[in-house]
């Protein structure tokens, strides 16, 4: 039974890169005008970005001219960005928005505000998944009186699973070729009846979006590592399974793969006792990231992963090992 059990983990290895991976995408528009505007003193300020497709990055900046007394002038924005996922976080894509402002001026009222607006997060993946979407928002108002609106409306029908007060949220999707759409609303504004240095106003928001794959995986951390190499195990949008992440490696390092606990340990040059958390079932020699898929047809299965790597020691090398982990797909 054994025996099948450590061809099945060789399998597993096998299928690293005999498919097409799967693929997580972000991308942003636009559905209302977005806007920011100031009013110092009658002295106007505002830009407006036009409805369509957005670009990975940017904002609406209004700002008023510097005066002896208002060095930075008064301002207002709102921005966007979008992170996908990449080599070295595989596992988490973000899409986040926010606006901020500051009101600074020696004389007459005024007023700052972003929208209110509308865009919209759209997430694509080249073939059906689950993915968990992390929520938080945040805002905050100095020194004004103001009115502050966040909305997110995962899948844009109509009801809202997270805004302001609400805290951290997490929702689980499908996604798919047809987007995901995420709408967030915002509008935010500030106003003060005569703004000095001392008594100005400011404002600051965020939302956060982080996309991260369910591939019913649970992660522990068995053991601690006894070098300075980290080890990074979590799911990835490629396949269904997991990656380890050296955070660093050396000349050499090898990916133990263990069908159960069996700790052995061992005395470095450096005199750190290092424990080997998995049985040596599987010994890979690996010189960055390792992937291993899990697909449904092997599920349950439980496996345990450690790194054993050289590590430089007075002008030679020790052996080390980083965190162990116990990795359970259900």
């Amino acid at each position: 039974m054994e025996r099948i059990a450590i061809g099945t983990v060789l399998a597993l290895v096998g299928l690293v890169g005999t498919a097409a991976a799967q693929q997580v995408s972000l991308s942003v528009r636009a559905t209302t005008p977005l806007t920011a505007s100031l009013d110092v003193g009658g002295t106007l300020a505002n830009q407006v970005q036009a409805v369509g497709a957005l670009p990975t990055s940017g904002s609406v900046y209004a700002q008023t001219p510097p005066t002896p007394a208002s060095v930075l002038g008064c301002r207002a924005w709102f921005w966007w960005n979008l992170q996908p996922c990449s080599a070295q976080d595989p596992g988490r894509a973000v899409a986040s928005c926010g606006f901020a402002g500051m009101l600074e001026y020696n004389a007459g009222a005024a007023t700052g505000s972003v929208g209110a607006h509308e865009l919209v997060f759209d997430v694509t993946a080249t073939a059906p998944r689950s993915v968990w979407l992390d929520i938080d928002v945040t805002a905050w108002v100095v020194g004004a009186s103001a009115a502050t609106t966040w909305e997110v409306d995962v899948g844009d029908d109509g009801s809202i699973e997270a805004q302001l007060g609400s805290g951290h949220v997490q929702v689980l999707r499908n996604v798919g070729v047809i987007p995901l759409p995420i709408r967030v609303r915002c509008s935010a504004a500030m106003a003060v009846p005569n703004p000095t240095w001392s008594t100005g106003a400011s404002m600051d928001g965020d939302i956060t979006i982080a996309v991260t794959p369910e591939n019913r995986v649970d992660i522990q951390q068995t053991v601690i590592g006894c070098g300075a190499l980290p080890l990074v195990c979590e799911p990835v949008f490629a396949h269904q399974g997991v990656q380890l992440q050296p955070v660093g490696i050396g000349p050499l390092a090898v990916v133990v793969l263990g069908l159960q606990q069996q700790p052995w340990v061992f005395t470095n040059l450096f005199g750190s006792g290092c424990v080997v958390m998995p049985s040596l079932d599987v010994l890979l020699l690996v010189d960055g990231p390792f992937d291993l898929p899990i697909p449904a047809s092997v599920r349950p299965f439980t496996c345990h992963a450690q790194i054993v790597h050289a590590m430089p020691w007075f002008g030679g090398y020790t052996l080390a090992t980083t965190e162990a982990y116990r990795i359970f797909a259900h």
